[in-house]
């Protein structure tokens, strides 16, 4: 499940009563200082979270910091954050506070697959420079999936602009690297 819960502390019994594996939330905007609550209220429910690096969740950059995406996943699932740190790519996604991403066994357990969260810069459908920052991210995002190989990399996104009007993906999609 994808969902764009437009602030989690709203919206934070509907998220933990999804009753369903995964569900990658856009648009958490949680302050920092209800993180640890909020994996607690998760671990009650019988998931665990994985959140994004912490960024500003104000407009001028610098009165409140918190996560803006999120993975709920049921604890019977054994996730694992694949974060990269040696990588630059990475490390990037990491860094911009819009960007996660888990791996989880498939099957048997023998094969993985990778789930990414992504939440897109407010008013990048009508701002130039926004949209333009969100292309570089995008962009970041399917790179991370292309290293990936073999691995399939399901992206959960909410971009913020309409996914059509996407240089970055158009390209991606025309040259086969996703579908």
């Amino acid at each position: 499940l994808s969902r764009n819960i437009r602030g989690l502390d709203a919206n934070r019994a509907a998220a933990l009563r999804n009753n369903v594996p995964i569900v990658c939330m856009q648009e958490v905007d949680l302050a920092e200082t209800n993180v640890s609550e909020l994996r607690a209220q998760a671990k009650e429910a019988g998931y665990r979270i994985f959140f994004s690096a912490p960024t500003s969740l104000s407009i001028d950059g610098r009165t409140a910091h918190g996560r803006r995406a999120a993975i709920l996943v049921k604890n019977t699932i054994k996730a694992i954050d694949i974060t990269d740190e040696a990588d630059n790519n990475t490390n990037f996604l990491k860094q911009t506070g819009r960007w996660l991403e888990i791996m989880i066994p498939t099957g048997d357990g023998s094969n993985q697959m990778c789930i990414a969260c992504l939440y897109g810069i407010s008013g990048a459908s009508n701002d130039n420079a926004k949209k333009e920052d969100m292309e570089r991210i995008l962009a970041g995002t399917l790179l991370r999936a292309v290293q990936m190989k073999s691995v399939p990399y399901v992206i959960c996104t909410d971009l913020n602009y309409d996914p059509s009007k996407s240089n970055v993906l158009e390209k991606a999609i025309s040259k086969e690297l996703i579908y």
